[in-house]
């Protein structure tokens, strides 16, 4: 079943780094406090090794759609928090070349 996942990646104690967003295909529509994992890609991406990542994220919320979308079902994904910018982007590349999602890194304010 494909389904739209949407999450923000922070660094720090309050830098906002980006969101990733795209789909899904998973067995079923999970419900908020399940959780999603991101151990293992859908090809031969190595999983990324970083504090604050583990693989696993929760669903924060479930929202659904009029049946005339593509995807009705979107899967509001828990907050990823990482020490470091750097941190933010390996994680934010792993999962667009891992599960083919798409990141939207935040521009650095000066």
């Amino acid at each position: 079943m494909k389904l739209n996942v949407d999450l923000s990646l922070f660094y720090g104690s309050t830098g906002a780094f980006g969101r990733v967003s795209g789909e899904l295909d998973l067995p079923a529509i999970p419900q908020t406090g399940n959780t999603i994992s991101f151990m293992f890609s859908n090809n031969d991406v190595a999983p990324v090794i970083v504090n604050g990542f583990d693989g696993l994220v929760t669903v924060a919320g479930v929202r659904f759609a009029p049946q005339s979308l593509k995807t009705p079902v979107t899967l509001d994904l828990g907050e990823i928090v990482l020490h470091t910018r750097e941190d933010a982007r390996k994680v934010m590349t792993y999962l667009e070349e891992g599960f083919g999602l798409f990141g939207d890194e935040y521009q650095e304010a000066s």
